[in-house]
């Protein structure tokens, strides 16, 4: 039985409205493309990379829903993967420039960067090739991530969650081994609480529906 389905959910949905609201944004960069708008652009483009492999790291590492290899399915092989993971290194710390080459989307009047090639690891020693042209078309495989949210999400029915008293909060927070003792003191055992209630409150059982929309797929068609 999963005891903090809250929590989970709660981060689930963290990652899922930060890469969609990613999204909306790299919808809106047409022509002409100024200097500082590309800026903004490889900043969302980051943000989106960033939080899908946050999303993935979490099902993979923090709950252990997925595998290594759900995922390499997910985009098909095992340089996809790579090539993701690394992409956005290349960004963060090889300062990687979305902007710098790309193509016009005529019928969405939008500016799509093409895929960056030869991407490599920190070693500089292994090489991955982009699976699709553009950044936008590899997003789109990306977002496969969603339905496989949903049905983990149903799979484990983390919206039937436990609303907790403070009384049954602070008992399972004493009694976690995974919490160190330092993290038990009155003063943090309270701040645990207020966090848990400001998740309740962003995760209120009526707003199951907006919490569910954060994995839909924004319209991408390339």
């Amino acid at each position: 039985m999963i005891k903090n389905k809250l929590e989970i959910l709660s981060n689930m949905a963290y990652f899922a409205k930060c890469k969609k609201y990613a999204i909306k944004n790299i919808l809106k960069f047409g022509v002409p493309l100024t200097d500082e708008r590309g800026s903004l652009m490889n900043i969302f483009y980051n943000a989106y990379f960033t939080y899908w492999l946050g999303l993935v790291d979490y099902l993979i590492k923090d709950v252990c829903f997925l595998t290594k290899q759900d995922v390499i399915n997910l985009v098909a092989s095992e340089n996809n993967y790579y090539y993701l993971r690394n992409l956005r290194n290349a960004v963060v710390h090889r300062a990687e420039d979305f902007a710098n080459k790309g193509t016009v989307i005529e019928n969405m009047n939008i500016v799509v960067p093409f895929s960056p090639v030869n991407i490599t690891d920190e070693s500089g020693k292994k090489v991955y090739q982009p699976f699709y042209p553009n950044l936008i078309q590899i997003i789109i495989k990306c977002e496969g991530i969603n339905e496989i949210c949903l049905n983990l999400i149903k799979q484990y029915n983390l919206t039937d969650y436990t609303d907790l008293t403070k009384e049954e909060f602070m008992d399972r927070h004493n009694r976690d081994p995974y919490i160190p003792s330092y993290a038990k003191t009155d003063e943090l055992s309270e701040q645990s609480w207020q966090h848990y209630c400001s998740i309740k409150d962003d995760m209120k059982k009526e707003n199951v529906k907006k919490i569910l929309s954060y994995f839909e797929t924004e319209i991408l068609k390339i």
